[in-house]
């Protein structure tokens, strides 16, 4: 999908009626961050969710110079029936079109990197690098982190490419040495598509080092949860990393619930394709309640392959008139809920930081729109300009 969209196939190879109820219910919008693998994930969604049935990358491909980290996306060529013209209107967060509303089903926007809540790290790599640093400064990680060095090495004899000795980056400063993102992916990906771990290696038939994988993989997800839970407990790095998507998500359900909703009106669907840090980096910015468990239930915790973080806005109850305590955002709760798989594992229970207790003045205790808008107020707090985007000039 050279031009970052979800593409309309033959008619007779999709359920028409599916897509069009579903989009004149709903207005969506995507964004991705700039990597081929979230943009792909997006496609992925949508053409279950809109019943396309057409995502199967070709062999054929080209590069892109709208998208900076990977250099090359599949090639589909399905176009865009005129039916949907007036389905797709102006996108309020849009900084940066990548596609041609005439050209496509759904448009998925990929953002210029000082606009893009969903990857702190990538939109400004100086700062996150400073705040990792002063974590890894503490004698708890040194110590800790220097213990998994002998992991470390037997895994970088199997996959070399996890040490970068050439390269500065979170890496080369810790005592380990390599990169524990890229060898936990190694794991997650080959596990969740029941690919043996030394497939694609020098040892893929190597019965001797496919066992030693094996004994190695818990262990190395293990240490990367560890070491982002280390990070994502200082409240600077969180602020950054957090506050963004939150404040963007607060923003969109604030004006949704100011606008008149009749019955024919299009609800808003906003998704967002990001990476497994940005979805554990959000529930620790919520304080979602079970990550306070130390054990491994909590401690260890890594959002599974494909997992997805839902907020969902339920109007409850509307007020006939509004008094001076009430307001518009009363009428509304949050549900906010974690899938894996299709199947519901977290419903995310927010606590407070300060008090231990649990957030919530909505109907039975739930979330309202004020009191997640209070969690990133705090954050913003924190962070400061860290925790903002650049003003869009």
């Amino acid at each position: 999908y050279n031009q970052h969209a979800h593409h309309l196939p033959e008619r007779d190879q999709w359920r028409w009626e599916h897509a069009t109820d579903f989009l004149e219910a709903w207005k969506v919008q995507v964004y991705s961050t700039n990597y081929i693998r979230t943009v792909m994930s997006a496609q992925s969604f949508l053409d279950g969710l809109l019943g396309t049935h057409c995502f199967a990358p070709s062999m054929e491909r080209r590069a892109d110079p709208l998208i900076t980290k990977e250099l090359f996306v599949p090639d589909h060529a399905w176009v865009r029936e005129r039916f949907f013209n007036d389905n797709i209107g102006d996108d309020e967060h849009n900084n940066t079109s990548t596609s041609d509303s005439t050209q496509h089903l759904v448009p998925i926007h990929v953002r210029k990197l000082s606009q893009d809540p969903l990857n702190a790290f990538d939109r400004n790599p100086e700062l996150m690098a400073r705040l990792v640093k002063s974590v890894m400064k503490s004698p708890e990680f040194h110590a800790r982190d220097s213990a998994a060095a002998p992991l470390a090495s037997r895994l970088s004899k199997i996959m070399p490419g996890l040490i970068r000795p050439t390269r500065s980056g979170f890496a080369s400063r810790s005592p380990s040495g390599i990169n524990w993102v890229e060898a936990a992916d190694h794991f997650v990906c080959r596990e969740s598509h029941n690919i043996p771990l030394a497939k694609f290696s020098n040892f893929e038939n190597d019965d001797r080092v496919e066992q030693t994988l094996k004994s190695m993989s818990n262990q190395t997800k293990t240490h990367l949860s560890w070491r982002f839970r280390q990070w994502y407990q200082t409240k600077p790095l969180l602020a950054a990393i957090a506050a963004p998507p939150l404040r963007e998500i607060v923003d969109q359900m604030t004006q949704t619930i100011n606008l008149p909703m009749g019955a024919s009106q299009k609800r808003p669907f906003c998704l967002y394709a990001c990476h497994d840090i940005t979805i554990l980096g959000l529930l620790y910015g919520l304080g979602a309640s079970f990550l306070r468990d130390e054990t491994s239930v909590g401690s260890d915790y890594w959002p599974p392959y494909a997992s997805t973080l839902v907020f969902e806005l339920v109007r409850i109850s509307p007020s006939k008139t509004t008094t001076s305590s009430t307001t518009a955002k009363d009428d509304f709760v949050l549900r906010i809920l974690v899938f894996d798989a299709g199947v519901i594992t977290h419903v995310i229970e927010c606590m407070d930081p300060t008090s231990h207790a649990p957030r919530g003045s909505g109907l039975d205790g739930m979330m309202r729109v004020q009191d997640l808008e209070q969690i990133v107020q705090e954050h913003e707090e924190v962070g400061g300009d860290c925790a903002k985007l650049e003003p869009n000039a």
